[in-house]
């Protein structure tokens, strides 16, 4: 009895976990709405697209982590790139086709405007050393 209720409380925990980051969110910004922005800040992109499933992945557990921890920090913006969704500035470029980015999910550090880090693909099995890589380079330019 007291395994079958440890096992009940395992699954109940599970689910619990499960719907916490099914709703996890990071906001989404257009190539437009970076165009308007002040550029003297660290950014953290995430170029993503509906149909990619590690983008989600990475969406729930990494970049969340990393919106939480820096959410305090006026000078680190945190954001997502919808690829298949992006708006077109006026008098520029996409940022994807800006930075050369030709695979997803891919995780760019930005400052004034020039990429000081890319990485890309996730898998669960390099979270933990992709989050640590992008820690370390947001720390070094804040």
């Amino acid at each position: 009895m007291k395994k079958l209720f440890g096992a009940l409380c395992v699954l109940v925990l599970f689910a619990v976990v499960l719907v916490a980051q099914q709703n996890a969110t990071i906001p989404t910004m257009t190539s437009r709405e970076y165009n308007g922005l002040k550029k003297d800040q660290v950014f953290v992109v995430m170029f993503s697209a509906p149909y990619c499933g590690p983008c989600h992945a990475a969406e729930r557990t990494m970049m969340t982590a990393l919106t939480k921890k820096y959410a305090q920090d006026k000078n680190v913006i945190i954001r997502k790139v919808d690829v298949e969704n992006d708006v077109k500035p006026t008098n520029g470029m996409l940022l994807k086709d800006a930075w050369g980015i030709t695979s997803l999910p891919t995780f760019v550090v930005a400052y004034n405007d020039t990429v000081m880090y890319s990485r890309i693909g996730y898998s669960t099995l390099s979270a933990a050393a992709v989050q640590r890589e992008l820690e370390e380079k947001i720390n070094n330019l804040k």
